[in-house]
């Protein structure tokens, strides 16, 4: 499912997933670091509710925790 929220001030996207039976956060854009042979870093990459929280703001009204099936933003 796609998250529409905000990260460092401005308008971001990123994905909540089920992997392995629990619900997490990956935001790809954010592990990429843009540097040609630097690689991809896995920070937020399968992360808690709570790490993402750290760096990314969202309405969690929208979209339950738990309840993908539900989320107005299922496709």
């Amino acid at each position: 499912m796609t998250v529409c929220g905000t990260a460092q001030g401005g308008a971001h996207a990123w994905t909540y997933a089920k992997i392995g039976g629990k619900y997490r956060f990956i935001d790809c854009t954010w592990d990429d670091t843009g540097e040609i042979g630097t690689g991809i870093v896995h920070t937020y990459f399968n992360v808690t509710a709570e790490k993402m929280k750290e760096t990314h703001s969202w309405k969690e009204s929208d979209f339950p925790a738990g309840h993908i099936k539900y989320s107005k933003y299922f496709l």
